[in-house]
């Protein structure tokens, strides 16, 4: 293995966030960014399933919240669902990120030849603004859609 993947490894395994994942006790991390970003977060850092399944369980939340408060403005039940599912996702995601970075990089590291190791690592890790772009785009144009149909979230 080269320098700089050896190098990373060292990083890597004296890291805070895998001492995290490896802890079986909970410690608690806050990510500020994935709080204020949401599942735009998430697919900015390859966490394509975790963003999906978290924009469509808040879609469903924030539904329910809004019928059951239905004597509430729109405003206020959206703000609470976001404060609510934006803090709670700050607080999982350093371990789900963590952790599936961990595993790829075990298989990685197992599955390819020396040679191809850094290349595979860097295609692999590292974050995807055109990802984020289409999430967004995808996400006004839902809400778009939603608002010309009359339905209110």
């Amino acid at each position: 293995m080269n320098n700089e993947v050896n190098n990373k490894m060292q990083y890597f395994q004296n890291s805070y966030y895998v001492d995290l994942a490896n802890s079986n006790e909970l410690k608690i991390s806050f990510n500020i960014w994935a709080a204020v970003f949401g599942a735009g977060w998430c697919f900015y850092r390859k966490l394509y399933a975790v963003g999906l399944v978290y924009f469509f369980i808040y879609l469903i939340f924030n539904s329910i919240l809004a019928y059951i408060l239905s004597n509430t403005s729109a405003t206020t039940v959206t703000v609470i669902s976001l404060i609510f599912f934006r803090v709670s996702l700050g607080f999982i995601v350093n371990r789900i990120y963590i952790n599936r970075s961990l595993k790829e990089i075990d298989k990685i590291i197992t599955t390819e030849d020396q040679e191809n190791v850094a290349s595979k690592l860097k295609a692999a890790g590292g974050v995807s603004e055109i990802a984020v772009v289409i999430y967004y785009v995808v996400s006004i144009g839902f809400n778009v859609c939603l608002m010309l149909a009359g339905i209110k979230l």
